[in-house]
């Protein structure tokens, strides 16, 4: 993020004039760069289609917000429910001509849509990481093996897209969270996940599981994904950051299903559902799911690793210095102590800082800054003494990157990866990184002969 932009984000933000000017230009001046690739990524459209959808909201209210992004998202979910309709009357299932067969909560619509989703589920998580129209029909080429294209096979695929856009618009909708229409949208991205995921898991050779675990007066939900089979393996807790979501760490982690470890993915304390603000007793919510992964019969208790994104890469690092069982961690553009001061909230817009005061449970922005500047990891640093590895981009504008360089310097057996010119969390290499990433781990994490 250049300094103009910074600058501007800020004074909109200082003078309260963020919706102002939103009217005026869009939305997408006042904030951080970094989210057109982290959410376009994610939604498989082109970078500049995403900046324009950005230009095009006016308004961060919750209501115009919500309303904007979420009837992109509907217009996705049509399409996917009349590709689904089509596909099922060429196969003789029947499926409800009104509402959406993918929001019913019927049974025989579930089984329904697993079948005519399951010869496309590699579409999901492997497909080339472009946004061309041609991605559908290389997909179905590769597939067949020479023979006559299947036109069922291109519209599962078609479908199958359909749905993760409609899943990533929702979750832009409720971006970044805490208000009602943003809520509603939150709930309808995760019912649409867990439709497709539990559809596809069978196809894609893994095992889904969606467990709620209570902590205090919070519910946990965690996402977690297996190798097919009963025997059991490493696995990777992994935590998105401040603003972010179970969903956009669970799709990219699919993609690496036969590095024969587990993903176990969480959101971060403070965040969406949570009722209880993080604090640095958030510690006990990561140690009550470690407590229950450490018991689950799929995972290897001494096996256990944390994968972390910006604030979720934070804790990533607190816990390898506060729980023996995390035996190794992986922290994306983590925050410990720099950016925990008041130069970090330069940049940060409106809408976020309001975020973080929820999330930290600060009855003011002026009282987010202490309550920050408490999280501090630096003298914990000494304390991390196992295999960590740190990513970020040198060109980071939403955390100091600073914190990054320490932070690995100073752990007994830190790694420092930064990547050239990329921005937080080095979004323009995630695919890259986040593999090379799970490699890692996988190799911290084999048993000891």
């Amino acid at each position: 993020m250049n300094t103009l932009r910074r600058t501007l984000i800020s004074l909109a933000a200082c003078t309260a004039t963020t919706e102002v000017v939103a009217r005026h230009v869009g939305a997408g001046p006042l904030l951080p760069r970094v989210l057109v690739h982290r959410f376009s990524r994610l939604a498989a459209v082109p970078p500049a289609y995403f900046a324009a959808q950005l230009d095009g909201a006016r308004s961060f209210s919750d209501q115009e917000w919500s309303e904007y992004w979420s009837r992109i998202a509907q217009r996705h979910l049509d399409t996917a429910d009349g590709l689904l309709r089509e596909l099922a009357a060429t196969t003789g299932m029947m499926l409800a001509d009104t509402g959406s067969p993918l929001l019913s909560d019927d049974r025989v619509a579930e089984s329904a849509i697993r079948a005519l989703l399951a010869p496309a589920a590699e579409f999901l998580t492997d497909r080339d990481p472009e946004f061309t129209a041609g991605a559908t029909e290389r997909f179905t080429r590769a597939h067949v093996n020479g023979a006559s294209i299947d036109e069922r096979l291109i519209s599962a695929a078609r479908a199958v897209d359909s749905i993760r856009k409609a899943i990533v618009y929702y979750l832009v909708a409720a971006w970044p969270y805490g208000s009602p229409a943003r809520m509603h949208a939150y709930t309808q991205s995760q019912r649409l996940f867990r439709v497709l995921v539990a559809g596809l898991a069978p196809g894609l050779g893994i095992s889904v599981e969606v467990t709620d675990i209570r902590v205090g007066s919070d519910v946990v939900r965690v996402w977690m994904a297996f190798p097919a089979g009963n025997r059991q393996c490493a696995t990777l807790l992994a935590t998105n950051g401040l603003d972010g979501t179970a969903q956009e760490l669970f799709l990219p982690l699919l993609r690496y299903r036969r590095a024969g470890v587990g993903f176990a993915v969480m959101e971060m304390p403070g965040t969406y559902a949570y009722s209880e603000p993080m604090s640095a007793a958030s510690e006990r919510v990561y140690s009550a799911v470690i407590d229950q992964l450490v018991r689950h019969p799929r995972v290897a208790p001494d096996r256990l690793g944390m994968l972390g994104l910006s604030f979720g890469g934070y804790w990533a690092a607190r816990m390898a210095a506060a729980d023996s069982r995390v035996r190794c961690a992986v922290a994306g553009g983590p925050p410990t102590h720099r950016s925990l001061g008041p130069a970090g909230a330069v940049g940060v817009p409106a809408v976020l800082l309001r975020a973080m005061r929820d999330g930290t449970g600060a009855r003011g922005l002026l009282a987010v800054g202490p309550r920050l500047r408490a999280l501090s990891l630096r003298n914990l640093y000494g304390r991390i003494t196992v295999p960590l590895l740190v990513v970020n981009g040198s060109h980071d504008a939403v955390t100091d990157v600073r914190d990054s360089a320490e932070l690995a310097a100073a752990a007994a057996q830190g790694e420092l990866r930064l990547y050239p010119g990329d921005d937080h969390c080095a979004a323009q290499h995630f695919p890259e990184w986040l593999g090379a990433a799970v490699e890692w781990a996988v190799a911290a994490l084999a048993p000891h002969r």
